[in-house]
């Protein structure tokens, strides 16, 4: 065989995988099968890897064998039947050998083959891929985009909940509400009385907050050097973790993109969930403006705060993020360049954001 990894795994891997029940093997279910069918054999079995040095005819012995095997059993797929008359699949795992985690993590896998993707995720992934191959450059593969989501670039726990959520379109809106029937008002977008969705909501309604905080990202994004990315569908938001292809950015602005458009789409969902929730939909209690613009600034600050802070090596060591990193994000988006070479040298932010104004001095939400 061509793998070593392979030889390995029937070899001096063989005890563990069998007794973790081939759980993290990537052919998991064919690894038992074929276990099986060598011990079945009676006489003595060897395994060699071959290298390009090995004769042609047997690397073609090889292939052919190979290629005939899988056009009778299919790739990952458990074989059944077997030469002999007794099989020698071994099942399950070792329960002797087992931790909390892993035990856990077979009752997820054995719970996960019951349930079907669902028609919502379906949707939106198919919609995040035609967004990153019109605005990315390429289409990314499924696994790609949920790792995307909680990528180093997305530090915080709500933040990723929030994407996977609106990737699983579980936002409790829309037609989620419908087996709620006391509040079945509340599937309506409250400013358009259309049907609300996570897209309309985002993206789409022309009476709520979102175009205003999107204008202030776009604005906070072309002062970095960056082209208008912030999103015009469901779709640009799923894919903001992504790396961009068409254009040559730096790590530093790929980071400032992610942030930017996650935090932002963050803030759009909790701004409207406290005022249909909280204030019942009140129009006179809706945020205005300059309330927007504030608590905006004040949320971008907070990471440029906690990216300041986060850099202290001697406090957070290997945990610490790399100054570089830091500089290359919020790079010539301060008031003064210089202040934040001394925010990191003090390891906390002494200067105020460009455009921020005297936001930067008047508390959330006081009008001008």
């Amino acid at each position: 065989v061509p793998s070593k990894q392979l030889i390995l795994d029937l070899t001096d891997g063989l005890v563990t995988n069998e007794d973790e029940g081939w759980m993290h093997h990537e052919c998991r279910k064919l690894m038992p099968s074929l276990v099986a069918r060598l011990r079945n054999r009676s006489g003595i079995l060897l395994l060699c890897g071959y290298t390009a040095n090995v004769d042609r005819g047997l690397r073609r012995s090889a292939m052919a064998l190979a290629k005939s095997t899988i056009s009778t059993h299919p790739l990952n797929e458990p074989i059944r039947r077997f030469a002999t008359r007794h099989s020698q699949v071994v099942s399950g795992a070792r329960l002797s050998t087992q931790t909390q985690a892993s035990l856990y993590a077979a009752i997820s896998d054995w719970h996960s083959k019951k349930i079907s993707e669902r028609r919502a995720t379906l949707e939106n992934i198919a919609a995040a891929k035609a967004s990153a191959e019109r605005k990315l450059g390429y289409a990314p593969t499924t696994e790609a985009l949920w790792k995307s989501i909680r990528g180093p670039n997305v530090t915080q726990k709500k933040i990723r909940s929030f994407l996977w959520k609106v990737m699983h379109g579980a936002l409790p809106c829309g037609i989620n509400w419908n087996d709620n029937p006391e509040y079945a008002d509340r599937a309506l977008c409250q400013h358009c009385q259309v049907r609300e969705t996570e897209e309309h909501l985002l993206v789409q309604c022309p009476d709520s907050c979102q175009s205003t905080l999107w204008a202030l990202a776009n604005g906070l994004l072309r002062r970095r050097g960056l082209p208008q990315l912030a999103p015009a569908t469901l779709g640009d938001i799923l894919t903001c973790g992504l790396p961009n292809r068409k254009l040559k950015l730096t790590p530093g602005q790929e980071r400032l993109r992610t942030i930017v458009i996650a935090e932002t789409a963050w803030l759009v969902w909790v701004i409207r969930c406290k005022w249909v929730i909280d204030d019942e939909s009140d129009p006179d209690l809706y945020p205005s403006i300059p309330e927007l613009e504030n608590r905006w600034w004040k949320m971008i600050n907070s990471k440029l705060d906690f990216d300041i802070l986060a850099s202290d090596k001697k406090r957070y060591e290997a945990k610490a993020i790399d100054t570089n990193t830091v500089k290359d994000t919020w790079d010539g988006l301060l008031a003064d360049g210089a202040t934040l070479t001394e925010s990191l040298k003090r390891h906390r932010n002494v200067g105020v954001l460009v455009g921020r104004g005297l936001a930067a001095r008047r508390p959330p939400g006081r009008n001008r």
